[in-house]
Order: structure tokens, then C-alpha cells, then sequence
């Protein structure tokens, strides 16, 4: 039973009777894509299952995108690419796909919401914090916070 899509990346539950570590399993296209399968089950672990799911959820989008239009030097970006690129990355989403602006002062960028600005651009940014928290405790990111 599939129970939500974003175009390509989506998630299933384990269906009753199989046994499997996976409680719920996340597919790019057909393909079982662990990174996002991992990190569910490793926020589940912290906090509640329906926040977990919120988080995997709000992060689908993101690796649709990543796939189908992003771009760092010249090549598509992947999730587990240097921290470089992954900034470079979320920042192209949060403008063109969130409709936020992005400024830079000194180290830091600030995302300002404008009026096309949907309300979970702080979910979405929760959920790529954890996410990388995730990989990297899990060690499937060899970086330091992206």
C-alpha cells in the first residue's frame, strides 16, 4: 500500500506479516532508498513516530528536486556530496522553490519569508538539520554538518 508520493522519491509501511527492521521503507522511483528509510527510523528513536513522519515527508520534495534540478559547478548534486554543495543546494530550493530570499552577513545566511513563502520553510529546515544529524551519527555522511 503506498501511502504518499513526491513525484519520484515516496514511502510505504512494511505490509503486515513481513518481517523486516523497517517499519515504514522510502523508494526512489522503484528503487528502496535507505538514506531516508534510515533517518525515520533513527527520529523515531528521539521522538514521536507522527513527527518523524512529518519530517521524512517534508523532505521528499527536496531530494525530487535535488535529483531532477539541481546544479553545484556544473553537476547535479547528490545528498551525500561535500557540505559545499548541499548549502549551495538548499539555498537554490529555498529561493526558487519556496519563494524565500537568501542573504549572506559574515558566516551566515538568513532566510527572510516573503508573501510567496509557504508556512513550512521552518519544518523544511528542521528536517534537513536533522536529517544530517542523522547521517552522520548513523555514519552514512562522512562530513561535518553540512
Amino acid at each position: 500500500m503506498v501511502v504518499a508520493y513526491s513525484t519520484k522519491y515516496h514511502y510505504v509501511y512494511c505490509p503486515e506479516g513481513v518481517q523486516s527492521r523497517y517499519e515504514l521503507l522510502v523508494f526512489n522511483g522503484d528503487n528502496p532508498f535507505l538514506p531516508i528509510t534510515d533517518f525515520y527510523h533513527d527520529c523515531k528513536g528521539r521522538i514521536s513516530s507522527s513527527s518523524a513522519l512529518s519530517y521524512s515527508q517534508t523532505i521528499l520534495p527536496f531530494f525530487t528536486w535535488l535529483d531532477q534540478h539541481s546544479n553545484y559547478q556544473g553537476k547535479c548534486v547528490q545528498w551525500s556530496d561535500p557540505p559545499e554543495a548541499i548549502r549551495v543546494a538548499i539555498e537554490d530550493y529555498l529561493m526558487n522553490e519556496m519563494a524565500c530570499k537568501v542573504k549572506e552577513k559574515d558566516t551566515f545566511r538568513f532566510v527572510n519569508l516573503t508573501q510567496k513563502s509557504p508556512n513550512t520553510v521552518n519544518r523544511f529546515l528542521s528536517s534537513m538539520k536533522s536529517f544530517y544529524k542523522s547521517m552522520i551519527y548513523l555514519r552514512h555522511y562522512p562530513f561535518y554538518n553540512p
